[in-house]
This record gives C-alpha cells, sequence and structure tokens, in this order.
C-alpha cells in the first residue's frame, strides 16, 4: 500500500516560503530568501520541481522521515564541498572572488540552490514531521560534513587532524567513524538535541596546530 502523502505539500512550503515576511523568518531561511531573489523565474520553477521530486519519492517510502534526512544529508554535502571549492578558488593564484570567473559564479549559484531547498525541506520535515529543533540532528550533520570536506579540502597542504567532535565526544578520525556518526544522525529521534560545540568553534584540532 502505497503511503498517505503528509498534509501540507512542498508546494504549499514553497508559497509560504515565498510569501513570507523575510525579517520575520529565521536566519537560515532569511538568508535562503534573499539567495532566491538571484534566479529568474524559469530558474526558481525548476528548484521546485527538484523539491517536489524528493517529496513524490518521500511519498514511495513506508517511513518517509530518513529519506528526507537523506536527501538533507545530500544537499548540505554539496553546499559545504561548494563552500569548500570555492575558499580554494579564492585563495589561488590571483585571490578574490571574482578571479575564478564563470567557474566560481556556478560554485556560487549551486550553493544558493542548496540553500534555498534546505530551508523549504526544513520547513516541509517540521510541519509534517515536527523535525526541526536547535542543536538537531541537522546541525550536528552540519558540523560533522564541515569537517569532512575541510579534510578533504586541506588534506594536501596542511597536516591532517587526527580526531573530530561529535555530540560531546572524541573520534578518531575514521571513515568508519564518520559513518557511525552520520547514521546517529538518521536515527536520532524528532527533537533530539545533540552536544554541539560553541558557534564558530573548531570541528577539530590538528595534529600540529
Amino acid at each position: 500500500m502505497t503511503p498517505a502523502r503528509p498534509p501540507e505539500t512542498i508546494g504549499a512550503v514553497w508559497a509560504a516560503f515565498l510569501a513570507a515576511d523575510p525579517a520575520g523568518l529565521p536566519a537560515a531561511e532569511r538568508s535562503a530568501r534573499q539567495q532566491l531573489e538571484r534566479f529568474d523565474a524559469a530558474s526558481r520553477g525548476g528548484i521546485l520541481r527538484d523539491l517536489q521530486a524528493i517529496e513524490d519519492a518521500a511519498g514511495l517510502q513506508e517511513d518517509p522521515l530518513p529519506f528526507l534526512r537523506r536527501r538533507l544529508m545530500d544537499l548540505v554535502d554539496r553546499r559545504v564541498g561548494s563552500g569548500e571549492l570555492i575558499k580554494l578558488a579564492c585563495g589561488g593564484p590571483g585571490g578574490g572572488a571574482g578571479s575564478a570567473g564563470p567557474t566560481m559564479q556556478s560554485l556560487d549559484l549551486v550553493a544558493a540552490d542548496c540553500d534555498v531547498q534546505i530551508a523549504v525541506l526544513r520547513a516541509y520535515a517540521r510541519r509534517n514531521f515536527g523535525d526541526a529543533g536547535e542543536g538537531d540532528w541537522f546541525a550536528a550533520y552540519g558540523r560533522l560534513s564541515g569537517f569532512y570536506h575541510g579534510l578533504m579540502a586541506r588534506g594536501l597542504n596542511r597536516p591532517l587532524p587526527e580526531w573530530f567532535e561529535f555530540d560531546g565526544r572524541r573520534y578518531a578520525a575514521t571513515r568508519a567513524n564518520m559513518i557511525a556518526c552520520r547514521d546517529a544522525c538518521l536515527a536520532a529521534p524528532p527533537g533530539r538535541r545533540f552536544d554541539l560545540p560553541p558557534a564558530g568553534a573548531p570541528a577539530a584540532a590538528a595534529a600540529c596546530e
């Protein structure tokens, strides 16, 4: 039997996102609304279709929430990875945000697309599944993804961190540990708070720093 679609559709969440007063939105959603202004009508339609495709696929799952979280994780990884590539491009020969030309602009739009999709999917998950909250799995996974992509970006020219912090514990920086922490994010019940470092604190310390 096909699971019932959640009562609030992605289209309705999208419409509310567009209609909301940006001043009243949380910081992440307000930033995403600003990013959305960079896209023309056709591109906005494409973003909505991508979101609706995620909604349709989630509706075929026995339990849609883990599926939605995986898609959010994919978007976070893409967003963070794009950000690391932008940093590398800015720090390359010539420096400056404009030095990479079309490549930089393309990466920047990828990041903006991810920001918009993340904001709408988070609102969709919150309204239909109560899956959002300060310090929740999403915040924990954001730090995990940031550590992983930072590790990949810095690995060629800096000492590699030997450990990372997740949910108040230190872990050796191994693939198996990162997968285990990712799985903990997937399995966390809605509303479960993770023990996160203060905002702005590094995700890990390099062995030689």
